[in-house]
């Protein structure tokens, strides 16, 4: 199941990318014009071929190349998401939403597509209004960026990705979804046709709808100097009027349909691939099931029946006490023997119990450290989860010279911490000086999910203040409360302190 699933994703990520090598040379002369290099689609082409040749049309390829599988994934799970919610909020279900209820849920899906796409739409737009006689690379343009601005440079124009993706994902799914239950017949499997038109058409009308939020989005990105989407939006109507936020039209919407067309139906196709996977799959757990049920009962069925044949004869023997000189010690027997086949069957039973309840927190332990591993990608939240790890091994060393050592992605972050950190060692401790310097030669593993590990100057002292180390901690000294939380006091547990 893990193979074809893999294939349909290999197949979905196919789609995506020959979708952009295919319309990559139409985004190339639409950001080209919106950004004022070019007056006309005509002489951006001349002037490309002249300057760069045919592979100057795949200037800029590598980040959508790069970002159009995750882009796509993010934004098709951010419209399931927001199906979801507005369902819960209006008690509807998906086949009873109004284009209204599609359209909010598309607006939804843009915020976490947003994060994705901003970054490498910002680095696509500055590769692509590169000077021929200036060709750099995607990690030199990147690295530039960041010399001029920090991670803010990156993501420069953010807000007008979303201003664009809000309302255009809206009309994109709307679209669809209207088209694609039009053009499909009710009770039968959605056809090719009604799959890529549907699509197209939604592309279309996305672009028709934001395109001029897409040409304040396409030059605001591309310069590395600090300007407003409204200074950027005077700046484009000083330029033109309303005719300046149209340039590159044309491109993008003979680019529109084919792209998109072949996005839904690589979703579509992949989506009902895994369908009939998963309900095939689901099939054979009930098919076993019932076996292993039918098979229990059967068993429970010879013992029922054996038992009862123990207990009426027990009776017999009790109605033949005056003839059987024996009797009483045959029901002793007989009584023992079933004492201790039930102590048996209770033994094991609890046996079977505890090896359950240490499955389950096993499965919760393991599903914490899979957890830890997507606090450190969230800047926000980890920064000040990483100062007070450092301020904590600082109160355990207790040193004037301290060393600390992170994941070599962490460093950055870590220098910035390392102020927290120090501003509340100073007031928990009596020291007044304490130099602390984060190792960019010695870092921790990149396969740890994040915090730190502090050293004194001589390195013969260390505190491990992993998220690992931290998360093994909490598991030894929280396990017995979690074991009354899950599973409530033992029965035969006489002491609880």
């Amino acid at each position: 199941m893990v193979s074809a699933a893999n294939n349909t994703f290999m197949v979905f990520a196919s789609t995506n990318n020959s979708a952009v090598l295919t319309g990559h040379p139409f985004d190339l002369v639409k950001v080209r014009l919106q950004t004022g290099l070019y007056d006309s689609s005509i002489q951006c082409i001349k002037q490309t071929l002249v300057k760069d040749g045919p592979t100057g049309f795949y200037r800029g390829v590598l980040p959508p190349l790069l970002g159009v599988t995750p882009m796509f994934a993010v934004s098709f799970w951010g419209y399931d998401v927001g199906k979801r919610i507005v369902g819960s909020a209006t008690g509807k279900t998906a086949a009873e939403f109004t284009i209204k209820d599609i359209s909010t849920a598309g607006f939804i899906s843009a915020i976490p597509t947003t994060l994705v796409a901003a970054p490498f739409e910002r680095v696509k737009v500055m590769m692509q209004i590169q000077d021929s006689a200036k060709k750099s690379s995607m990690g030199s343009v990147i690295a530039e960026m960041y010399k001029t601005g920090g991670i803010r440079s990156i993501f420069k124009g953010s807000a007008a990705t979303l201003a664009r993706d809000g309302p255009g994902s809206a009309l994109y799914f709307a679209t669809y979804e209207y088209l694609k239950e039009k053009l499909s017949t009710p009770g039968e499997d959605m056809s090719i046709f009604a799959i890529t038109v549907a699509g197209g058409c939604a592309g279309v009308s996305m672009w028709l709808g934001v395109f001029p939020i897409d040409t304040i989005k396409s030059t605001q990105q591309s310069s590395n100097t600090s300007v407003s989407i409204v200074q950027t939006t005077k700046n484009i109507y000083k330029r033109g009027g309303v005719k300046a936020f149209f340039p590159g039209v044309g491109p993008a919407l003979a680019r529109s349909f084919p792209a998109n067309a072949a996005t839904f139906l690589g979703v579509e196709v992949a989506r009902t691939f895994l369908d009939k996977l998963v309900n095939a799959e689901l099939r054979k757990m009930k098919a076993f099931i019932e076996k292993e049920a039918q098979e229990k009962a059967k068993e429970i069925k010879l013992k029922a029946d054996e038992e009862y044949e123990i207990e009426k004869a027990s009776i017999v023997r009790s109605e033949t006490a005056a003839i059987d000189s024996n009797y009483e010690q045959k029901v002793k027997k007989a009584s023992l023997a079933q004492q201790i086949t039930k102590s048996t069957i209770g033994n094991k039973t609890r046996l079977r119990a505890l090896a359950t309840k240490e499955e389950v927190l096993n499965d919760i332990f393991d599903a914490a450290k899979e957890k830890l591993k997507s606090i450190s990608s969230k800047k926000g939240e980890y920064k000040p989860i990483l100062a007070k790890l450092i301020e904590e091994g600082l109160l355990a060393l207790l040193e004037e010279k301290v060393i600390v050592k992170v994941r070599e992605a962490d460093v950055q972050l870590a220098k910035e911490a390392v102020e927290d950190a120090v501003k509340g060692f100073k007031e928990k401790s009596k020291f007044e000086n304490v130099d602390v310097e984060v190792s960019e030669s010695d870092f921790l593993s990149k396969d740890i999910a994040g915090g730190v590990v502090l050293t004194n100057a001589s390195g013969k002292i260390e505190v491990d203040n992993t998220l690992e180390e931290r998360l093994k901690l909490l598991s030894e000294e929280a396990l017995p409360g979690i074991r009354l939380e899950l599973f409530g006091p033992s029965k035969t547990r006489k002491f609880f302190n």
